[in-house]
């Protein structure tokens, strides 16, 4: 698997199998790309950064889970207005799993 690391300011590519837990894996049509961000990065603050963008994302989770169980709400809204809250939890949804993801990649979950 590649593996670019600057050197000198210089990037340099690698061949490697190793995948370490500084390492960004980026994916482009059928192939994998991995940074190295050793030193680039603050892994600790990246950890924090995506924690507090999960609890926002489940923080609106609630909300919309709150519109859509209330049967009022359900049965006086228009039927736009419920498909609008049932896609945004849909895509809600799909955005915490990727911060879960990325959590998981570099170790905070």
């Amino acid at each position: 698997m590649p593996i670019i690391e600057m050197q000198d300011g210089h990037a340099m590519l690698q061949i490697s199998n190793v995948i370490a837990p500084t390492m960004v894996q980026l994916i482009y049509l059928d192939s994998n790309f991995t940074l190295n961000l050793m030193g680039t990065v603050d892994l600790g603050k990246e950890r924090a950064r995506l924690r507090k963008e999960a609890a926002a994302v489940r923080g609106e989770l609630d909300k919309i889970a709150a519109k859509l169980d209330n049967e009022q709400f359900v049965a006086k809204a228009k039927p736009e207005a419920v498909e609008e809250q049932r896609e945004r939890e849909s895509q809600a949804r799909a955005a915490l799993a990727r911060l879960d993801a990325a959590l998981e990649r570099i170790g905070g979950a």
